[in-house]
């Protein structure tokens, strides 16, 4: 028989065992609630999940662009969805988005929110356009009752955003088409995209194009221009790659030898060309040689800023103006979506070598046409001009670094000797070829750390490594002698 302190003693350690269960029971009937609130606040209000990391390259995004019209029917991932609208949200005009991105995904229509990233319900009309019965729909709006005639900033914005899109859905594994500029169906292809390499032309008077640039897409939109400084020239390399990205055929093709260019080209019309402007002349692109054309050896830079009323223009190492065939395609608001397209690459490209590039709407076509001596009839239209930002004025001629390779050594303990590949007047790659210090340093890699930290920074201005103060000094002073030779 228990007494009475044992029976209380039982009887409280009873309710603590209730207790336990209780609890448990709770938190699961609230993890329960919390599942069903995500789902009604996702079907309410469209909250797009985090976005998934994708690291696709920048050259293999843009040889993979490629037009698909037939899909499958298989649901597109919202994480792939969320990746996408994240890329296409990125582009923007003057710092501000002129237009609404709008998506058609399960059976409702939703406006993107570039600030929150994600998707709101909306009521808004779209457009109707042959979508192919794609799972998913994507519309490049204007503004809720603006114009979209004679808006050329609105139609500039599709461009680039149009190109995020085709250059994201390969890279997820998807296709897309563009439908007059405005509408873009989404979904896995019917068929399987297969590439094989293209051969390269062999009449090329500029150097092959580079198969890799070195940059994640993704990573890519993350760099600052602001820290970028001009450059007094531009390598015969980068004038090639800048090229290949505005106009050019894709290094693959598609096993039946079908070949895309790098960005839509009106169905095979190609109503678009590009002019390289440089000190020495004035030079046409040739997509189908990768090379250029001597058109004038005059220098027109001073004259073109002139007409611009920008100084920048005439410290410019190489200009792009793109010209419209208006005898190939009527509209100027589609000519000005490619140029959007051609621009955005361009501008991705320059990212990727270092370079800050700004372009500008033609202020007087008819006189630009006559300094250019383009074709009198006027089918050839100036529509858009980019250029490379240049040294400017101000800046000390001893900064500017030449392209090329160059070795540099310190040979105090512990020595180092690296070897810096200098790309449109900046650091790309440093090597580091002969590492003297503590094998716990040399072989734990600080040498090489410090290597890639200084090429993402672009200066020699970083913290050494700790517990490497030595080491850390001696690579700067080699890399800082090797750049002597660059000056």
């Amino acid at each position: 028989m228990l007494d009475k302190n044992e029976m209380e003693d039982k009887m409280q350690t009873l309710k603590k065992c209730k207790f336990i269960p209780c609890f448990f029971c709770c938190s699961f009937l609230g993890a329960i609630l919390s599942a069903l609130l995500f789902t009604f606040s996702w079907a309410q209000e469209g909250k797009l999940p985090q976005r998934i990391r994708n690291t696709t390259t920048l050259d293999e995004a843009i040889n993979r662009r490629m037009s698909v019209r037939a899909f499958q029917q298989k649901a597109v991932e919202p994480e792939k969805l969320s990746w996408l609208l994240w890329l296409a949200g990125k582009c923007r005009i003057a710092g501000k988005v002129p237009g609404n991105i709008a998506v058609r995904w399960e059976e409702k229509n939703f406006l993107y929110n570039e600030e929150a990233h994600g998707l709101l319900p909306t009521d808004r009309e779209i457009p109707q356009l042959r979508m192919f019965d794609s799972p998913v729909q994507l519309y490049l709006l204007s503004r809720n009752g603006e114009s979209e005639e004679n808006n050329p900033l609105l139609w500039m914005w599709r461009g680039m955003a149009g190109q995020a899109v085709y250059l994201a859905a390969p890279a997820l594994g998807l296709g897309t088409v563009t439908i007059r500029g405005v509408g873009f169906p989404i979904g896995y292809p019917k068929e399987e995209m297969s590439f094989q390499n293209r051969p390269q032309p062999e009449e090329s008077n500029l150097p092959p194009v580079k198969g890799s640039l070195g940059m994640a897409l993704e990573e890519n939109l993350f760099q600052n221009l602001d820290k970028k400084k001009g450059v007094a020239s531009l390598s015969p390399q980068a004038l090639s790659q800048l090229l290949w990205s505005a106009y050019g055929f894709s290094m693959y093709q598609e096993s039946s030898g079908r070949v895309h260019r790098t960005v839509p080209s009106a169905r095979g019309r190609y109503p678009m060309a590009v002019l390289a402007i440089k000190s020495d002349g004035v030079y046409q692109y040739i997509p189908e040689k990768q090379g250029i054309e001597l058109l004038s050896s005059k220098d027109v830079r001073l004259p073109l800023s002139e007409l611009f009323e920008r100084r920048t223009i005439r410290q410019s190492p190489c200009l792009f103006l793109f010209l419209w065939d208006s005898k190939k395609l009527e509209s100027r608001d589609f000519a000005l979506y490619e140029a959007g397209a051609m621009a955005f690459n361009m501008q991705l490209v320059g990212n990727a070598l270092n370079l800050s590039l700004y372009w500008d709407f033609i202020p007087n076509e008819e006189n630009i046409a006559k300094l250019l001596d383009l074709k009198s009839e006027g089918s050839q239209v100036p529509l858009l001009l980019l250029g490379v930002e240049g040294v400017s004025s101000n800046e000390k001629k001893s900064d500017v670094l030449k392209d090329g390779r160059y070795v540099g050594e310190e040979t105090t303990w512990p020595g180092m000797k690296v070897e810096v590949t200098v790309v449109g007047g900046r650091i790309q790659e440093i090597r580091v070829l002969e590492d003297l210090s503590s094998p716990e340093f040399s072989e734990d890699g600080v040498a090489d750390e410090l290597a890639k930290q200084i090429v993402a920074q672009g200066s020699l201005d970083i913290d050494g490594i700790s517990g490497a103060t030595l080491s850390s000094n001696n690579l700067k002073k080699a890399i800082k002698a090797a750049l002597e030779k660059a000056r």
